[in-house]
């Protein structure tokens, strides 16, 4: 399905990014348990936010070489609120899980260890800015 937004060159990020976030739900729910809705839930918002992530790093490239980016018509200042949002409902939604196992590992990783790529990506745009000012 994923395959068909990319061929039509579907600009609405929302819409390959819920079809990703409903494969990870399944991924996330397992048997009849009390809490597979919710882990579905959190499966669901966390991989849409993979989606946009993956979108967001790639952006330059896929402009570059011509591949399809749902993304393609926003302004790169504007997807970060887009991903600030959507991460903020993956930890709404992960803080309403009974997690006790390797729970601060979780909420480091949701909190700051999503950022990291996106940080490294501004560092270096910055880098370059400031070499060609020089």
């Amino acid at each position: 399905m994923e395959e068909v937004y990319e061929k039509n060159n579907e600009t609405n990020p929302e819409i390959p990014a819920n079809i990703f976030g409903e494969l990870m739900g399944e991924l996330f729910r397992f048997d009849d348990s009390d809490v597979s809705e919710q882990l579905y839930d959190f499966g669901c918002a966390l991989g849409r936010f993979v989606y946009l992530m993956d979108a967001y790093v790639d952006l330059k490239n896929d402009i570059r070489h011509q591949k399809y980016n749902p993304l393609i018509r926003y302004k790169r200042e504007d997807i970060l609120p887009m991903l600030h949002i959507q991460m903020a409902q993956c930890v709404d939604l992960f803080r309403l899980l009974p997690v006790q196992k390797d729970k601060d590992l979780c909420e480091n990783i949701l909190y700051s260890g999503v950022w990291t790529k996106a940080e490294m990506m501004k560092q270096q745009e910055a880098k370059k800015r400031h070499d060609r000012s020089v």
